[in-house]
């Protein structure tokens, strides 16, 4: 099993080679209020946090053609990611 690998319980017997789908239930009953508000909160990081690298990784294309042009400034960026 790798690392981090998600382990679920079921409720009946799963032939093999078969989709699934999986719902992630509250585990306190006051959390059913909350989980709009903390799916969106994490869509929101998730959308913002890879147009980041996207515009990171653009700007290293940008490098690429200015060493093929034998310039000797490197920039240098820093992205900083932070999980809830």
């Amino acid at each position: 099993m790798d690392r981090g690998e998600p382990i679920y319980e079921v409720v009946k017997s799963i032939p093999a080679n078969s989709e699934l789908t999986v719902y992630y239930l509250p585990e306190r009953p006051e959390e059913v209020f909350f989980m709009p508000a903390v799916h969106y909160l994490r869509n929101s990081l998730y959308r913002r946090t890879m147009d980041t690298i996207l515009e990171v990784s653009g700007n290293d294309d940008d490098e690429d053609e200015d060493d093929e042009e034998g310039a000797d400034e490197e920039t240098e960026e820093e992205v900083v990611v932070d999980w809830i």
